[in-house]
């Protein structure tokens, strides 16, 4: 069924419609010709059926005096036709088409990401004195090669990984630091609370304490004071060196649902060409709406000149149809993933060197989800410094 169905596409048919309540005798006049008809159907004022194009042209006379008239054309050579007579586009397109395909096969252009230091232009000329220059064909590049040969030639290059991207040999490299040393800032500061706690314990080393143990504190309170009494009895601004523990509590929930909608690719898969020109893109093939649901990956490809140049490129896109899947997670899943959802919170709202003392977790089971509620006691360092800035008056 579906090779008569090629075939007949390239042969290329016409739909036409016979408008007479009488045309038996128009049919076997069109069989004695040896007219090829199929998928004769009634419609309200006559017949519609289906003939091949060369059999419309062969017998053009006869279908005019017997009033049949072509509703559609489909297939191949119509199609040609019309691109028969828009020459120009033809050539250009074809000139294009070998254009890409032959400047696609190679790279054009070498470019480094992550270099600080290191000259694009030293590791070009480095890679040319070792007859890797461009444009070089992709097939021939060795990937590994080229890691190694730039790795063990640039001492301060710590990692070195190459890849195609399009036209382009793209280098990602990390270059090697010296540590870094962290310089003291002596200007006067103070110390304020960063977050609402118990006070538990105090050790300063300079300034004035405000506050004692057992105080409650709130979020941006004064702890230490940057100031210091000389012996005259004047108050001097100095920077504050203090450690100010404090007992925190938090209140955490989190939720995760029962029922997950997990994708699953159907292995049906759709490709979409576009031009791009600066900020717009024009399709030039592929249904973008044909999945409803699916997936996509994006390539875009840089022509050497016109891109740099016209800001003309061309992007790939592939659709991969996926089925969405209502899958019911285990009890067993879903703590696993509340919990890491409970230290990953943990880290960004506790400070660093943080003690927990005391946890209480409880996790619930609803009819739509799983609820964790968490209550976190722990002692942490809850001091932050504040620059202090004085004005002298005129």
């Amino acid at each position: 069924m579906l090779s008569q169905r090629i075939d007949n596409f390239i042969k290329s048919y016409v739909i036409v419609n016979l408008k007479t309540k009488n045309y038996e005798k128009t049919l076997n006049l069109l069989r004695r010709k040896n007219v090829v008809m199929w998928d004769i159907n009634k419609v309200q004022d006559g017949i519609s059926f289906k003939i091949y194009k060369k059999d419309l042209e062969k017998n053009k006379q006869f279908f005019n005096d017997a009033n049949i008239n072509p509703v559609k054309k489909v297939g191949l050579m119509f199609k040609l036709n019309k691109l028969y007579m828009r020459l120009g586009f033809i050539a250009g397109a074809a000139l294009i088409i070998i254009y890409i395909f032959i400047f696609c096969s190679y790279t054009w252009n070498i470019r480094l990401i992550g270099n600080e230091q290191i000259l694009e232009t030293d590791i070009v000329k480095f890679l040319s004195d070792n007859h890797i220059k461009t444009p070089i064909k992709i097939d021939k590049i060795n990937n590994k090669q080229i890691e190694d040969l730039i790795y063990s030639n640039f001492k301060s290059i710590k990692f070195v990984e190459a890849h195609i991207d399009g036209i382009n040999l793209v280098l990602h490299i990390r270059e090697k630091k010296e540590s870094d040393y962290i310089i003291s800032d002596t200007s006067p500061s103070s110390i304020i609370s960063n977050k609402q706690a118990v006070i538990y314990k105090t050790v300063v080393k300079q300034g004035q304490l405000l506050v004692r143990e057992g105080d409650v504190v709130g979020k941006g309170q004064l702890l230490v004071q940057g100031t210091k009494r000389d012996k005259d009895n004047t108050e001097k601004l100095v920077n504050s060196d203090a450690t100010i523990l404090g007992h925190t509590y938090y209140n955490l929930s989190f939720t995760e649902p029962k029922i997950h909608n997990i994708k699953k690719e159907t292995g049906k898969t759709n490709k979409v060409f576009k031009l791009v020109f600066k900020d717009k893109s024009i399709k030039i093939f592929g249904n973008e709406k044909k999945y409803k649901n699916f997936d996509s990956v994006s390539k875009i490809i840089h022509i050497p000149i016109i891109t740099d140049f016209f800001k003309i490129s061309f992007e790939s896109i592939k659709n991969y149809e996926v089925d969405i899947i209502e899958q019911e997670i285990s009890k067993e899943y879903a703590e696993n993933k509340l919990f890491i959802n409970l230290y990953e919170k943990l880290v960004k709202v506790c400070n660093k060197n943080v003690k927990i003392d005391k946890k209480d977790i409880v996790l619930e089971e609803t009819e739509n989800e799983f609820i964790l509620r968490a209550k976190i006691e722990a002692t942490e360092d809850i001091g932050e410094k504040i620059k202090i800035y004085s004005f002298k008056e005129d």
